[in-house]
């Protein structure tokens, strides 16, 4: 290897050791205030009950904690001396919870998935009047989601109506039927479209070094 070979193998080290070292901080920033931003916009909405701790809103923050950590293991795995090749968020954690399942990630699983049919959302104190007897259950919070047609069918036979039971339409989950979601996508897409000033940065900083 030439002199001049070697100066320049050692100008790409500098330099990509300080992009790993600006992805850490500048586009982690960046990244989490575009996620954030866009997960308002495309998961949060209205219709949601406040009491309801299934909704996007109180889970946004393992939600987020989550995607941090993820980013930053990403980065720091990153090798300077190979080929730095940062890929997406992995999104399988946020995988289909089970009939016993207590943690928020897996209920992301819905709204960015999607949730195919309809669905109806309320109290363990409705869910009492409905089958007689107290119930306390409730994975997150006191809210029970059914599948509408179950909860029509238990309207219709017991007289919801005459009983003070709010309709199916009522209590409707604001999520019943969504498509799934692009945010990591949308977020990711709009990270790389800047991505240029993070090497821009990082070259500055080599020749100051």
């Amino acid at each position: 290897m030439s002199s001049i070979e070697a100066f320049e193998k050692q100008i790409l080290l500098r330099i990509k050791t300080h992009l790993k070292e600006i992805l850490l901080t500048d586009m982690v920033k960046d990244y989490m205030a575009i996620f954030s931003s866009n997960y308002d916009f495309l998961i949060d909405r209205p219709g949601f009950r406040k009491d309801d701790y299934t909704a996007p809103l109180y889970i946004k923050p393992a939600v987020m904690e989550y995607v941090r950590n993820s980013l930053v293991q990403g980065i720091q795995a990153l090798d300077v001396k190979g080929p730095m090749q940062l890929s997406a968020v992995d999104d399988d954690v946020f995988s289909l919870p089970d009939n016993k399942d207590r943690d928020p990630l897996k209920l992301f699983h819905f709204y960015l998935y999607g949730t195919i049919g309809e669905y109806v959302v309320f109290t363990s104190d409705l869910l009492s009047k409905i089958i007689g007897e107290p119930v306390t259950f409730g994975r997150f919070g006191n809210m029970i989601l059914w599948p509408r047609e179950r909860y029509d069918t238990m309207y219709a036979k017991h007289k919801g109506g005459t009983r003070g039971w709010p309709t199916a339409q009522q209590i409707r989950h604001p999520f019943s039927g969504a498509a799934p979601s692009r945010l990591f996508e949308v977020t990711w897409d709009a990270v790389l479209a800047d991505f240029g000033k993070y090497i821009k940065k990082a070259k500055s900083n080599a020749t100051k070094s």
